[in-house]
């Protein structure tokens, strides 16, 4: 049987800067599962801004398909 890698082994480069309790897997979960909650109804609350920000931060580029950024209108086809 094989173990499982720690979250520190599998990210050595992320250190918390808050210490961070032991918790049971059932309750890591729940928190999990409630962070990714929290962040959809920030998203479906005030997505449209950041969308705006992140927007406003590509006024400068020099596309005309900003969907496709790879592409530029000077392409021939």
């Amino acid at each position: 049987m094989t173990r499982r890698k720690t979250a520190r082994a599998r990210h050595p480069h992320i250190q918390p800067q808050v210490r961070m309790p032991r918790l049971s897997d059932d309750c890591v979960v729940q928190v999990h599962d409630f962070m990714h909650h929290l962040l959809d109804c920030f998203e479906a609350r005030y997505g449209h801004q950041i969308d705006r920000f992140y927007r406003g931060l590509c006024r400068d580029c020099t596309t005309d398909y900003p969907d496709e950024p790879w592409r530029s209108s000077s392409e021939p086809f």
